[in-house]
């Protein structure tokens, strides 16, 4: 398995229990196995900034994108290539993180029930999975 293949994990993190719908814990999904190709594009989030990036999503299902692949900055993102590399920085310089992007990804559910994927390094996310099923579990406790 490539580091991008490990890397890519729904947004919807059905078994952290993280919903992003605002109707239901599970979206509907729009992209369904039709026998037909599908657009997937691909946006990193936080360059420029957030409220940009919520834009250029909307823009891109607006002109026909089936799955928006949310690219989650990273400090290393060495097997990704320059261009992802150099967006990468300025979103970290803006200061976005995995929060961050899942705040915009529950925002974009909003407008759209266009395929959300999170585009990110695995180990960071699941340390930011555990830390919100700890967070759940002693607000319940």
């Amino acid at each position: 398995m490539t580091p991008k293949q490990h890397s890519m994990l729904e947004v919807t993190a059905l078994s952290s229990g993280i919903p992003i719908s605002p109707h239901s814990d599970v979206p509907t999904p729009r992209l369904r196995f039709r026998h037909k190709p599908g657009l997937v594009a691909y946006v990193t989030c936080g360059d420029p900034d957030l409220s940009t990036t919520h834009e250029i999503i909307l823009a891109a299902i607006a002109a026909g994108a089936d799955v928006i692949e949310l690219g989650v900055p990273f400090s290393d993102p060495v097997a990704d290539g320059p261009v992802i590399q150099r967006a990468s920085e300025r979103a970290l310089k803006n200061g976005t993180t995995l929060d961050d992007v899942v705040q915009l990804a529950r925002d974009v559910r909003q407008f759209s029930d266009a395929g959300l994927v999170l585009f990110h390094i695995s180990i960071p996310f699941c340390a930011w999975v555990w830390s919100a099923l700890v967070k759940r579990r002693r607000l319940r406790a």
